[in-house]
């Protein structure tokens, strides 16, 4: 069964009223300044016994997105959300998060921004919300932060951002590396063990299963890549997904997004022209 029909099917059955979900939004900082990057953070307060989705659901389900609406020339990075859970659903595992659930967008201010002034961000998020039944849900909120010539002092939200995976790319000692075949990850291993890779599905990107060596202390992860020319032409493309460690909710994980341009083309099946 695909996610939409999965979607439709719980809608059909649903007897029961939607759950409340509260969403909140915040600024990690007091105030911002030309230029330098802070955080909105917002917030899901997911009832006890009902689930949403990560950015990928899995086998069902419908992904938890943020989008944010800001002034000119302020610049919005792709939203953070924490490592999902996997759950059992009658259409097979899906990535789920439960009870509190923080999402975080990194901003860069522009230069020219005028002191004095607040900048105000319109952030929606939509959601499905899930146990036996599925309901469809939405918030907006805005947030308004001074500007001022040096940026203020951090918030509570600051904990809550700085507590999401943070980039691969600031994990000590490992690195990425691209070929036109793979994208290989290397580094220590650390307390939790073993490492996986968590992806989010493209369309027109192709993922094999990854291959995983370990020593004592260091791993390496290879996780072949082409471009699957049957579900549409070739295009500019990322990686994205979750480096995880060990198999608990709470354990580390690393945001991976990197750009596939030497992703190589599958070749068509025979009798088809790619």
């Amino acid at each position: 069964m695909t996610a939409v029909a999965s979607l439709c099917a719980s809608t059909l059955i649903s007897a029961e009223p939607p759950p409340v979900v509260p969403f909140t939004a915040r600024s990690t900082v007091q105030s911002i300044a030309a230029g330098d990057s802070f955080d909105l953070v917002c917030t899901l307060q997911v009832p006890v016994g009902w689930h949403v989705y990560w950015e990928d659901p899995g086998s069902s389900g419908m992904a938890t997105s943020l989008s944010v609406r800001a002034p000119e020339g302020f610049a919005v990075s792709t939203p953070r959300l924490p490592r999902p859970t996997t759950h059992p659903e009658s259409t097979g595992p899906v990535n789920a998060l439960f009870g509190e659930v923080p999402i975080a967008v990194r901003i860069t201010p522009p230069h020219d921004v005028t002191l004095g002034a607040d900048a105000a961000f319109e952030l929606t998020a939509h959601w499905l919300v899930c146990r036996e039944q599925c309901h469809l849900g939405e918030a907006t909120a805005t947030v308004r932060v001074p500007i001022t010539a040096a940026p203020g002092p951090p918030t509570p939200a600051a904990a809550v951002a700085a507590a999401l995976p943070p980039s691969i790319h600031a994990r000590p000692d490992t690195t990425l590396t691209l070929s036109p075949h793979d994208v290989q990850i290397e580094g220590p291993l650390g307390a939790c063990r073993p490492p996986a890779f968590l992806p989010v599905s493209q369309p027109t990107v192709a993922l094999g299963s990854p291959a995983l060596t370990m020593t004592q202390d260091r791993f390496c992860l290879t996780i072949p890549v082409a471009y699957d020319l049957a579900s549409g032409p070739p295009q500019p493309e990322r990686l994205r997904g979750l480096l995880m460690f060990g198999t608990q909710g709470a354990d580390p994980a690393w945001i991976i997004d990197v750009p596939l341009a030497h992703a190589r083309a599958r070749p068509a099946p025979e009798g088809e022209t790619p």
